[in-house]
């Protein structure tokens, strides 16, 4: 029974802990990324404005972004090498997200924190094969519309304990705290986009 109690207090720990975030991208040119990635974005390229192409590493995790701005707004879609769409993020103000869900994850912020400084807010539309398919994904994330929206990336600056720290939080559709990663590199290269 003790074996079994310690056993889950571990597990617990480890479900909790902190990860890394240790991404890194690299400007790369359109010719260097793959034709399948270009053929599912080409579409929403077409009206685009200041298109950027990167290839990115995130510890072992290798993925192609490509940055636009599109009817006014910042995204950042991101594929696997083999094609697959990962995820699609929009950049906005915190005050865009809904008052219920900010007033939590501001409530959050707060307890956890000393002083916090938001850096970066994104809606990010889930990774297609649950609900959807990748066209239907990409399209909801291209239309900005509620269909899809799953969670809210926030990168943040924050003071706890007299310790300085950079983390990126991941936070579901009710404003649950699902992931948080303790930012490591903020290479030049990454811009927050």
């Amino acid at each position: 029974m003790l074996r079994y109690l310690l056993f889950s207090i571990m597990i617990t720990q480890l479900a909790f802990s902190v990860q890394v975030k240790d991404e890194v991208e690299r400007d790369i040119d359109r010719e260097d990324v793959p034709q399948v990635i270009l053929d599912a974005i080409e579409p929403y390229l077409l009206k685009a404005k200041k298109i950027e192409y990167y290839q990115e590493r995130d510890g072992k995790h290798k993925s192609f972004e490509i940055k636009f701005n599109y009817k006014g707004r910042k995204y950042s879609i991101e594929f696997h090498e083999s094609g697959y769409l990962e995820d699609a993020e929009i950049t906005i103000d915190f005050d865009d997200i809904p008052e219920d869900l900010g007033k939590k994850i501001k409530l959050y912020l707060k307890n956890e924190y000393d002083d916090y400084d938001v850096l970066k807010v994104q809606i990010q539309y889930e990774n297609p094969g649950r609900f959807e398919t990748q066209e239907q994904s990409l399209h909801n994330a291209m239309d900005f519309n509620d269909e899809g929206i799953i969670k809210f990336e926030i990168e943040i600056d924050a003071e706890k304990g007299k310790k300085y720290i950079s983390y990126e939080l991941l936070f579901d559709s009710n404003g649950n705290l699902i992931q948080k990663r303790q930012i490591l590199n903020r290479h030049i290269d990454n811009i927050l986009y």
